[in-house]
């Protein structure tokens, strides 16, 4: 008798541990998903400066892209936004400069995003913001930061102060490689 308690003890213990592993892993799914983000454009492509934003569509992402918009609106630079799965199609010679602005999930940086770093690696008007709960991550010689997806105003601030400065360096007739992200 004794063994059959132990024994359905040990099978209760062990289905418990397996419905809270799935719940887990359900909750993870659903936390880390990240939704396909829609194409969008800010000013016209003849402008001076054009500059392409590989993202995501979590509703960080889109706020902080938001208050990009809001802030080039008007300006002499023109910013095509797509998701990070069209990256495969973008051939980073044709942008001056590139913002690659995606999630580190499970300690890995976006496949589509890595792949591209890969076949672009040493291109110096790339830059790489992760967002994450905690891990810094960059890749490479890419100029890259990390941070917590918290506040979009700042990382919108970030990645403007970057584009900015990219810009100023371009003007003053500086090399890419002295930009310095």
């Amino acid at each position: 008798m004794k063994n059959k308690n132990k024994k359905r003890m040990i099978l209760g213990i062990a289905s418990a541990a397996l419905i809270a592993a799935g719940g887990f892993g359900i909750w993870f799914l659903i936390y880390s998903w990240q939704p396909k983000l829609k194409p969008s454009g800010i000013n016209t492509p003849e402008a001076a400066v054009n500059v392409l934003i590989a993202a995501q569509g979590r509703s960080h992402k889109t706020k902080t892209l938001d208050i990009i918009a809001e802030y080039y609106a008007g300006k002499d630079v023109y910013i095509s936004v797509v998701d990070v799965s069209s990256l495969p199609d973008i051939n980073s010679s044709e942008w001056d400069y590139i913002v690659l602005f995606s999630a580190i999930q499970m300690y890995k940086l976006n496949p589509d995003v890595e792949a591209f770093l890969k076949r672009t690696a040493e291109n110096k008007r790339i830059f790489l913001f992760n967002t994450s709960g905690g891990t810094q991550m960059g890749y490479g010689s890419v100029n890259a930061i990390t941070s917590a997806s918290a506040n979009p105003q700042d990382s919108a601030q970030t990645i403007i102060g970057v584009i900015d400065k990219a810009i100023e360096a371009n003007k003053s007739d500086f090399s890419n490689s002295e930009i310095g992200f």
